[in-house]
Protein backbone atom coordinates (compact mmCIF):
# COMPACT_ATOMS: atom_id res chain seq x y z
CA UNK A 1 0.00 0.00 0.00
CA UNK A 2 1.54 3.41 -0.77
CA UNK A 3 0.97 6.31 1.21
CA UNK A 4 -1.87 7.87 -0.69
CA UNK A 5 -3.84 4.88 0.13
CA UNK A 6 -2.99 4.68 4.20
CA UNK A 7 -3.85 8.22 4.40
CA UNK A 8 -7.34 7.54 3.39
CA UNK A 9 -7.76 4.38 5.68
CA UNK A 10 -6.22 6.25 8.28
CA UNK A 11 -8.54 9.48 7.81
CA UNK A 12 -11.58 6.88 7.70
CA UNK A 13 -10.58 5.46 11.34
CA UNK A 14 -10.19 9.03 12.23
CA UNK A 15 -13.85 9.98 10.97
CA UNK A 16 -15.46 6.72 12.13
CA UNK A 17 -14.19 7.40 15.82
CA UNK A 18 -15.26 10.74 15.91
CA UNK A 19 -18.46 9.82 14.73
CA UNK A 20 -19.03 7.48 17.59
CA UNK A 21 -17.66 9.29 19.71
CA UNK A 22 -20.50 11.80 18.96
CA UNK A 23 -23.01 9.51 19.28
CA UNK A 24 -22.12 8.71 22.67
CA UNK A 25 -22.63 12.12 23.41
CA UNK A 26 -25.63 12.07 22.43
CA UNK A 27 -26.99 9.64 23.96
CA UNK A 28 -25.40 10.23 27.54
CA UNK A 29 -27.24 13.92 26.84
CA UNK A 30 -30.67 12.29 26.48
CA UNK A 31 -30.43 10.37 29.07
CA UNK A 32 -29.48 13.40 31.39
CA UNK A 33 -32.44 14.95 29.71
CA UNK A 34 -34.87 11.64 30.35
CA UNK A 35 -33.29 11.66 34.14
CA UNK A 36 -34.42 15.20 34.22
CA UNK A 37 -37.46 15.22 33.15
CA UNK A 38 -38.61 11.75 35.73
CA UNK A 39 -37.30 14.37 38.22
CA UNK A 40 -39.93 16.59 37.15
CA UNK A 41 -42.72 14.74 36.65
CA UNK A 42 -41.64 12.77 40.24
CA UNK A 43 -41.71 16.39 42.07
CA UNK A 44 -44.92 17.38 40.57
CA UNK A 45 -46.71 14.40 42.03
CA UNK A 46 -45.14 14.86 45.50
CA UNK A 47 -46.50 18.67 44.90
CA UNK A 48 -50.17 17.52 44.47
CA UNK A 49 -49.64 14.89 47.15
CA UNK A 50 -48.97 17.89 49.35
CA UNK A 51 -51.54 20.03 48.00
CA UNK A 52 -54.22 17.36 48.53
CA UNK A 53 -52.76 16.04 52.16
CA UNK A 54 -53.18 20.36 52.64
CA UNK A 55 -56.63 20.22 51.50
CA UNK A 56 -57.77 17.41 53.47
CA UNK A 57 -56.11 18.34 56.65
CA UNK A 58 -58.20 21.98 56.11
CA UNK A 59 -61.35 19.68 55.43
CA UNK A 60 -60.76 17.91 58.65
CA UNK A 61 -60.06 21.06 60.80
CA UNK A 62 -63.17 22.61 59.16
CA UNK A 63 -65.31 19.31 59.99
CA UNK A 64 -64.25 18.99 63.70
CA UNK A 65 -64.54 22.90 64.45
CA UNK A 66 -68.61 22.56 63.00
CA UNK A 67 -68.94 19.13 65.01
CA UNK A 68 -67.73 21.43 68.24
CA UNK A 69 -70.41 23.80 67.23
CA UNK A 70 -73.17 21.46 66.84
CA UNK A 71 -72.24 19.98 70.01
CA UNK A 72 -72.25 23.16 72.08
CA UNK A 73 -75.55 23.53 70.68
CA UNK A 74 -76.93 20.37 71.49
CA UNK A 75 -75.86 20.94 74.84
CA UNK A 76 -77.32 24.54 75.61
CA UNK A 77 -80.30 22.98 73.74
CA UNK A 78 -80.71 20.26 75.87
CA UNK A 79 -80.31 22.22 79.01
CA UNK A 80 -82.75 25.12 78.09
CA UNK A 81 -85.40 22.22 77.64
CA UNK A 82 -84.16 20.58 80.72
CA UNK A 83 -85.51 23.97 82.35
CA UNK A 84 -88.63 24.29 80.78
CA UNK A 85 -89.26 20.59 82.07
CA UNK A 86 -88.58 21.63 85.39
CA UNK A 87 -90.41 24.93 85.24
CA UNK A 88 -93.39 23.26 84.06
CA UNK A 89 -93.80 20.54 86.35
CA UNK A 90 -93.14 22.92 89.68
CA UNK A 91 -96.16 24.95 88.17
CA UNK A 92 -98.23 22.02 87.50
CA UNK A 93 -96.94 20.62 91.14
CA UNK A 94 -98.13 23.68 92.98
CA UNK A 95 -101.33 24.21 90.70
CA UNK A 96 -102.31 20.11 91.02
CA UNK A 97 -101.45 19.31 94.26
CA UNK A 98 -103.30 15.96 94.38
CA UNK A 99 -101.82 14.43 97.30
CA UNK A 100 -102.61 10.66 96.16
CA UNK A 101 -100.54 10.56 92.72
CA UNK A 102 -99.56 13.71 90.69
CA UNK A 103 -98.11 11.85 87.73
CA UNK A 104 -101.49 10.07 87.09
CA UNK A 105 -103.01 11.61 83.80
CA UNK A 106 -106.38 10.07 84.29
CA UNK A 107 -108.59 12.32 86.01
CA UNK A 108 -110.49 11.04 89.36
CA UNK A 109 -113.61 11.31 89.78
CA UNK A 110 -115.23 13.64 92.10
CA UNK A 111 -116.61 10.24 94.42
CA UNK A 112 -112.82 9.26 95.18
CA UNK A 113 -112.84 12.51 97.45
CA UNK A 114 -116.48 12.18 98.55
CA UNK A 115 -120.02 11.08 98.49
CA UNK A 116 -123.09 12.79 98.35
CA UNK A 117 -124.41 13.96 101.20
CA UNK A 118 -127.35 12.14 103.05
CA UNK A 119 -127.70 13.82 106.17
CA UNK A 120 -126.05 16.75 108.21
CA UNK A 121 -123.60 14.58 109.79
CA UNK A 122 -122.36 14.28 106.33
CA UNK A 123 -122.69 18.17 105.50
CA UNK A 124 -120.65 18.63 108.34
CA UNK A 125 -118.15 16.70 107.92
CA UNK A 126 -117.82 17.70 104.18
CA UNK A 127 -117.80 21.46 105.20
CA UNK A 128 -114.86 20.77 106.92
CA UNK A 129 -112.74 19.05 104.58
CA UNK A 130 -113.63 21.80 102.27
CA UNK A 131 -111.78 24.32 104.21
CA UNK A 132 -108.76 22.33 102.97
CA UNK A 133 -107.02 24.31 100.04
CA UNK A 134 -105.26 21.39 98.98
CA UNK A 135 -108.62 19.14 98.87
CA UNK A 136 -110.81 21.96 97.29
CA UNK A 137 -108.10 22.14 94.51
CA UNK A 138 -107.84 18.34 94.01
CA UNK A 139 -111.91 18.14 93.74
CA UNK A 140 -111.72 21.48 91.32
CA UNK A 141 -109.43 20.11 89.07
CA UNK A 142 -111.22 16.86 88.77
CA UNK A 143 -114.40 18.66 88.21
CA UNK A 144 -112.52 20.41 85.13
CA UNK A 145 -110.69 17.52 83.91
CA UNK A 146 -114.03 15.58 83.50
CA UNK A 147 -116.14 18.37 82.43
CA UNK A 148 -113.46 20.28 80.31
CA UNK A 149 -112.04 23.99 80.47
CA UNK A 150 -112.78 27.41 78.65
CA UNK A 151 -116.54 26.50 78.50
CA UNK A 152 -117.92 30.13 79.08
CA UNK A 153 -121.23 30.61 79.45
CA UNK A 154 -122.12 27.11 80.60
CA UNK A 155 -121.55 27.70 84.49
CA UNK A 156 -125.18 26.61 85.21
CA UNK A 157 -125.23 23.73 83.40
CA UNK A 158 -121.75 22.12 85.06
CA UNK A 159 -123.54 23.38 87.85
CA UNK A 160 -126.82 20.86 87.67
CA UNK A 161 -124.41 18.53 86.52
CA UNK A 162 -122.29 18.11 89.36
CA UNK A 163 -124.73 19.03 92.18
CA UNK A 164 -125.48 15.54 92.37
CA UNK A 165 -122.08 14.68 93.98
CA UNK A 166 -123.09 16.84 96.70
CA UNK A 167 -126.34 16.38 97.36
CA UNK A 168 -128.09 13.29 98.06
CA UNK A 169 -131.92 14.29 95.88
CA UNK A 170 -133.90 12.80 99.02
CA UNK A 171 -131.50 14.58 101.09
CA UNK A 172 -132.13 18.06 99.41
CA UNK A 173 -135.75 18.19 100.18
CA UNK A 174 -134.69 18.70 103.97
CA UNK A 175 -132.47 20.93 103.21
CA UNK A 176 -133.48 24.91 102.29
CA UNK A 177 -131.08 28.30 102.29
CA UNK A 178 -132.25 29.85 105.04
CA UNK A 179 -134.09 27.20 106.78
CA UNK A 180 -136.93 28.08 106.66
CA UNK A 181 -140.24 25.95 104.84
CA UNK A 182 -142.53 27.47 102.39
CA UNK A 183 -144.72 24.46 103.30
CA UNK A 184 -145.57 24.75 106.99
CA UNK A 185 -143.85 27.67 109.77
CA UNK A 186 -143.16 25.56 112.25
CA UNK A 187 -141.18 22.92 109.99
CA UNK A 188 -137.34 23.68 110.18
CA UNK A 189 -135.29 22.44 107.67
CA UNK A 190 -131.40 22.17 107.27
CA UNK A 191 -130.37 25.67 106.08
CA UNK A 192 -127.52 25.32 103.40
CA UNK A 193 -126.41 29.64 103.84
CA UNK A 194 -123.76 28.63 106.90
CA UNK A 195 -121.92 26.43 104.95
CA UNK A 196 -119.48 28.70 103.55
CA UNK A 197 -116.44 25.87 102.72
CA UNK A 198 -119.13 23.95 100.39
CA UNK A 199 -120.43 26.81 98.75
CA UNK A 200 -116.76 28.14 97.78
CA UNK A 201 -115.93 24.43 97.02
CA UNK A 202 -118.55 24.17 94.54
CA UNK A 203 -117.89 27.71 92.92
CA UNK A 204 -114.21 26.96 92.68
CA UNK A 205 -114.54 23.58 91.14
CA UNK A 206 -117.54 25.50 88.22
CA UNK A 207 -114.90 28.75 88.10
CA UNK A 208 -112.29 26.30 87.20
CA UNK A 209 -114.74 24.86 84.11
CA UNK A 210 -116.25 28.36 83.28
CA UNK A 211 -114.13 31.57 84.41
CA UNK A 212 -117.13 33.79 84.21
CA UNK A 213 -119.10 32.02 86.61
CA UNK A 214 -118.94 33.94 89.84
CA UNK A 215 -119.50 33.19 93.83
CA UNK A 216 -122.82 34.93 93.68
CA UNK A 217 -124.03 32.75 90.88
CA UNK A 218 -123.13 29.55 93.13
CA UNK A 219 -125.32 31.16 95.62
CA UNK A 220 -128.40 31.74 93.17
CA UNK A 221 -127.78 27.96 92.19
CA UNK A 222 -127.94 26.57 96.02
CA UNK A 223 -131.21 28.47 96.27
CA UNK A 224 -132.67 27.64 93.19
CA UNK A 225 -131.51 24.05 93.52
CA UNK A 226 -133.11 23.77 97.18
CA UNK A 227 -136.13 25.70 96.18
CA UNK A 228 -136.63 23.12 93.96
CA UNK A 229 -135.30 19.77 95.42
CA UNK A 230 -138.59 18.11 95.20
CA UNK A 231 -139.66 18.40 91.73
CA UNK A 232 -136.04 17.20 91.16
CA UNK A 233 -136.25 14.17 93.39
CA UNK A 234 -138.93 13.00 91.09
CA UNK A 235 -137.42 13.57 87.99
CA UNK A 236 -135.56 9.94 86.85
CA UNK A 237 -131.83 10.01 86.12
CA UNK A 238 -132.79 9.45 81.99
CA UNK A 239 -130.19 12.08 80.76
CA UNK A 240 -127.51 14.20 81.89
CA UNK A 241 -129.02 16.94 84.13
CA UNK A 242 -128.31 20.88 81.95
CA UNK A 243 -129.85 24.39 81.78
CA UNK A 244 -132.40 24.30 79.11
CA UNK A 245 -132.64 27.76 76.95
CA UNK A 246 -134.84 28.85 74.61
CA UNK A 247 -133.30 29.95 70.98
CA UNK A 248 -135.09 32.42 68.85
CA UNK A 249 -135.50 32.70 65.69
CA UNK A 250 -132.70 34.87 64.79
CA UNK A 251 -129.91 32.43 66.63
CA UNK A 252 -131.68 29.25 65.26
CA UNK A 253 -130.78 31.06 61.79
CA UNK A 254 -127.63 32.08 62.42
CA UNK A 255 -126.19 28.84 63.50
CA UNK A 256 -128.11 27.26 60.35
CA UNK A 257 -125.42 29.43 59.10
CA UNK A 258 -122.39 27.99 61.46
CA UNK A 259 -123.38 24.63 60.52
CA UNK A 260 -120.32 23.03 60.75
CA UNK A 261 -119.00 25.04 64.04
CA UNK A 262 -122.26 24.00 65.59
CA UNK A 263 -122.44 20.32 64.99
CA UNK A 264 -117.87 20.50 65.74
CA UNK A 265 -119.79 21.73 69.59
CA UNK A 266 -122.33 18.94 69.81
CA UNK A 267 -119.93 16.54 69.17
CA UNK A 268 -117.57 18.31 72.16
CA UNK A 269 -120.33 18.65 74.07
CA UNK A 270 -121.32 14.67 73.75
CA UNK A 271 -117.86 13.61 74.03
CA UNK A 272 -117.53 15.24 77.42
CA UNK A 273 -120.99 14.15 78.84
CA UNK A 274 -119.95 10.30 77.85
CA UNK A 275 -116.16 10.61 79.71
CA UNK A 276 -118.71 11.96 82.68
CA UNK A 277 -121.20 8.97 82.28
CA UNK A 278 -118.32 6.65 82.08
CA UNK A 279 -116.29 7.83 84.93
Amino acid sequence: MDSGEEYYVHHIEVKDEVTISASDEEEEVVVEEEEVEVEEITGSKWARMFSMMSALTRQVADIDRRLKKIESQQHQSLSNIQQKVTKIGTKIAAFGNVPSGESNLLPQPITAYFSPAKCKEDLDELEANASDEQFVSAVAQSVARIHGYDRVGEGVTVSHQIVDYFFDRQFLQDCSWTGRSRSAENVRKIALAPYENIKNMFYQSVHLVDDSFTLNAAERFFRDVAKHARSRAEVKFLRKPALKRRKSRKKLNALSCSSNDTVKKIVENQLRHLQATLL
